[in-house]
């Protein structure tokens, strides 16, 4: 019988970072988590008790919150926890983290990990009576109606210095793009041509702002020059390697995909950092792997947008079960994304982002398809580890960058360059 997750190593409970922050008071977090028997097995539709604390400082310090769960599993072995039901979270210090979530089944400890997107979240919404961030909000701010004068002004034009004065740019035309020529900004038309990847691969071109990505997932096995990525690693040779390698998620763990070329052309394939960054290049020429810079573009665009809340949400494919747009978007056909109430994808702009799941660095073995979508960044953080961006089923923004190993095998979306 064919699985669509496996567990972790030898605890019985596979988290699936199912942390997703409620509007409505109280404040409370999803904790999502499939239940499994020594055998790897899952326990369905069974009562356990689920003790959750939220330590502060450490993975062993001190509690601040502990709640005790009675929970019944479900016919996959899956429960859904709300944190913060039992007891009140918005007393809680969030800017005093890091904090961490110890977890016990039965009493029996499961697991500690750190909590990332709820506290900074939570902590937002702490702060909602905050400056609010428009200059004419301050008191006693000087008067800078001097400092530039543009005749005219119209909604989305852009600003810039040349000659010893401030010029205006109108807004560009559909589909046009922010360039430089002469030296100077401007908006030019793109030329409408195959994108290819070396295996020859196409991909679709979405624009949103200055940027132009791929909307699709990366599929090569070859680099620019025509090396193959080596692939077909096992476990060992996996989480070993510092040269650049590809995976491709096993069809034989997901129902509704019955071969590796089917999983490829739904999903795309999972690189370590090493082939990303790779002198011969992995994406199509006149793209590259995008930098956190070119994430922060990106954020920067969406929040200029009105979307600082819901940017995941609006990058999602509409593709989901239990999507309340109905019609296609509510699907549990491949390629969609993990049933959840509170969030669900509009692919806004079309760059329909779908959880390929990733390949564990540390460990090897695959998880989390149809949960979470992991795309690569060349931006390095240490010796072991660089920055990738993240999104899941349960919460609606694209979560800050995170520290994964090099030896992660995650997605890849090309910006051009």
């Amino acid at each position: 019988m064919k699985k669509t997750t496996t567990a972790f190593l030898q605890f019985l409970v596979l988290f699936l970072l199912g942390f997703g922050l409620m509007a409505q008071s109280p404040q409370m977090f999803n904790y999502q988590a499939v239940v499994r028997d020594s055998a790897g097995e899952p326990i369905i539709n069974e009562e356990v008790t689920m003790e959750i604390s939220i330590l502060q400082g450490s993975a062993d310090g001190a509690p601040v919150v502990i709640e005790t769960h009675q929970a019944t599993t479900n016919e996959l072995g899956l429960v859904n926890l709300h944190i913060g039901s039992l007891l009140p979270l918005d007393e809680v210090d969030w800017s005093a983290g890091p904090y961490f979530l110890e977890v016990k089944l039965n009493g029996e400890l499961m697991g500690v990990s750190q909590l990332l997107s709820v506290p900074y979240a939570l902590h937002a919404a702490s702060s909602a009576d905050a400056f609010s961030g428009h200059y004419d909000d301050l008191e006693g701010a000087p008067d800078l109606s001097h400092f530039v004068g543009v005749e005219d002004p119209q909604s989305g034009d852009m600003v810039f210095y040349s000659d010893g004065d401030w010029h205006s740019l109108p807004i560009g035309d559909e589909g046009q793009v922010l360039s430089i020529v002469n030296g100077l900004p401007a908006w030019i038309s793109v030329e409408e041509e195959d994108v290819t990847d070396a295996d020859g691969n196409i991909y679709d071109v979405v624009t949103l702002g200055s940027q132009q990505w791929l909307a699709q997932n990366l599929r090569t096995t070859s680099y620019n020059n025509g090396d193959p990525i080596p692939t077909n690693l096992d476990n060992t040779e996996w989480t070993g390697t510092t040269e650049g390698a590809m995976a491709t998620y096993p069809h034989d763990l997901v129902d509704g995909i019955d071969s590796e070329e089917e999983m490829v052309d739904l999903y795309g394939r999972l690189y370590n950092w090493y082939a990303v960054t790779d002198d011969r290049g992995i994406c199509p020429p006149g793209f590259r792997v995008p930098s956190t810079d070119d994430f922060a573009t990106l954020m920067d665009f969406l929040t200029a947008e009105g979307h600082a809340e819901n940017s995941a949400n609006v990058l999602k494919s509409c593709r989901q079960d239990g999507s309340p747009l109905g019609g296609d978007c509510d699907t549990t056909e491949h390629p969609y994304w993990f049933f959840n109430a509170a969030n669900w994808g509009t692919d806004d702009y079309g760059f329909s982002a779908l959880p390929s799941g990733y390949r564990h660095g540390m460990s090897g073995d695959y998880f989390v398809l149809t949960f979470g979508k992991y795309m690569w960044t060349t931006t390095e953080h240490d010796e072991t580890e660089a920055y990738h961006r993240f999104m899941i089923f349960g919460a609606g923004i694209l979560l800050p960058p995170g520290e994964i190993w090099k030896t992660n095998g995650d997605s890849v979306r090309c910006v051009k360059d």
